[in-house]
């Protein structure tokens, strides 16, 4: 399958949204053409990992609330990887990390009807048995290389719809729970950190900051992480006492060499 988003996609302009029930998903463990966000493509080695695309029922939510679905989808996929004995955080907005490192990556793109959104579709990717990356991504990771063994990926799938579904509740019911339990796993929530700001990519850059500061001292820049907005903008807080937002495509997290 190329991408479980645009097959998804398809099938809706075939049928109407709300002939789909809510959590319907695709899965495939052979996707050869899967997307990032802003069009970046994602590596997945063939029988490897696992690729899917959820159907969220996004019917009762204001279009000032859809934050709230990356939020859910984040934390289902942390939660899932969690009990697999992954120390699993979010990275802003919807990146998953294990350490420095990148173990799934989620699209969330909506499904529009007039000036309504009846659903959205959560594209996800988890990197779990692949052990080598050809792609030229800064720092991909798997469930295999952290743990050393390989993993069911039908297991993997079955937990993040678990999570997905529990998680949902609180979409509609407890959202102030829900953004709690996201700031709660947020990659670097606590300290501050070196941001670059950068309007063309979020993908982490590595660089020897103690000897390779000249180039990038003007837009980069030290702050801590105070606050995530309703409409899921990344909040800094400046060494100074100030406060920028950013919204996506606007800062580039840094790794040190």
């Amino acid at each position: 399958m190329g991408s479980t988003n645009t097959w998804m996609r398809e099938r809706l302009t075939e049928k109407p949204a709300d002939r789909f029930s809510h959590l319907f998903t695709v899965c495939t463990f052979r996707q050869t053409a899967g997307r990032g966000q802003q069009g970046n493509s994602w590596e997945s080695e063939p029988d490897k990992n696992v690729s899917f695309t959820t159907l969220l029922d996004t019917s009762a939510l204001c279009v000032s609330e859809l934050w709230r679905v990356t939020e859910c989808c984040a934390l289902a996929v942390q939660q899932a990887l969690c009990s697999f004995n992954m120390p699993a955080v979010i990275k802003w907005p919807n990146d998953i990390y294990v350490g420095d490192e990148k173990i799934c990556g989620i699209l969330i793109e909506s499904v529009l009807q007039g000036h309504n959104v009846p659903c959205c579709l959560a594209g996800i990717g988890i990197n779990v048995n692949q052990i080598s990356f050809i792609s030229g991504a800064p720092n991909p990771t798997s469930m295999r290389l952290i743990a050393g063994h390989d993993f069911n990926k039908e297991e993997v799938l079955r937990r993040v719809l678990a999570e997905l579904s529990q998680l949902w509740k609180l979409v509609i019911a407890q959202p102030d729970m829900l953004k709690r339990m996201y700031m709660q796993h947020l990659y670097r929530r606590e300290g501050e950190y070196l941001w670059r700001r950068k309007e063309a990519s979020t993908a982490p850059m590595r660089i020897d900051w103690e000897t390779d500061n000249t180039e990038f001292d003007k837009a980069i820049f030290r702050a801590a992480i105070d606050d995530i907005t309703e409409e899921g903008c990344l909040v800094l807080r400046k060494r100074d006492g100030t406060t920028e937002t950013f919204h996506f495509k606007q800062v580039q997290y840094i790794i040190p060499k």
